[in-house]
């Protein structure tokens, strides 16, 4: 709010928007501390992995075991719901055994378009997954 200069009564003034902030002026969480950049930055940090054997692999988010891991699943599906269904468990870490009628096989694996005979919808939703034929006559 401003003051009118003649009368001193105040008046609305303009209304600022978000953008309109200095830009040299910055919130003081706006820079995350040198930490939370990168731990390995931060000396004493680096010698307690270094003490503990710990390499930047062993750190890294994807050396934490995954939900799933231990478990195994059976994929009697086929077309596109249940091997997308099953592909999710697979990236959560279970090892999944698709199980395929040997003559037939997957009906995906006829859907085009295809590269080397291997349809693409097919290898997309069975990525991380092993494959065995059973004959159950």
């Amino acid at each position: 709010m401003g003051r009118s200069e003649r009368s001193g009564e105040r008046r609305p003034s303009s209304p600022r928007c978000v953008g309109d902030r200095d830009p040299r002026r910055q919130h003081p969480l706006a820079d995350p501390p040198v930490a939370a950049r990168s731990p390995d930055r931060v000396p004493a940090l680096r010698e307690a992995w270094q003490r503990q054997g710990l390499s930047r692999s062993a750190r890294s988010p994807r050396a934490v075991p995954l939900p799933l891991s231990g478990i195994r699943v059976i994929d009697l599906t086929r077309l596109l719901p249940g091997p997308f269904a099953t592909q999710l468990l697979s990236n959560l870490g279970a090892d999944v055994i698709k199980v395929e009628d040997p003559e037939v096989g997957d009906y995906l694996r006829l859907v085009p378009p295809a590269l080397d005979d291997t349809s693409y919808a097919f290898a997309m939703v069975n990525r991380n997954k092993r494959s065995v034929a059973v004959n159950l006559k």
